[in-house]
């Protein structure tokens, strides 16, 4: 096997658990309805999990980025 096919591959198990794992993370699209009945929280509260939400969000938009290139990638070594 081609090495460089070998650490694609590597590169693809790591992407495809690190996917799974943010995923999961991530809270759902009601999560911020709790405002809406009167929750109590200060803004740094409020402000703290949307910065995280938009830390994941853009780690899994990475993280899928090189997914589909090393997939890319695999494909055509393999053709060639």
């Amino acid at each position: 096997m081609n090495p460089i096919v070998l650490i694609l591959t590597l590169v693809l198990m790591f992407c495809s658990i690190a996917l799974i794992a943010i995923i999961l993370f991530q809270s759902g699209r009601n999560a911020g309805a709790s405002a809406v009945t009167g929750s109590a929280g200060n803004f740094y509260s409020k402000n703290k999990s949307q910065s995280n939400e938009l830390r994941l969000k853009r780690l899994t938009v990475v993280i899928s980025i090189v997914f589909m290139v090393a997939v890319v990638i695999v494909n055509v070594i393999e053709l060639v």
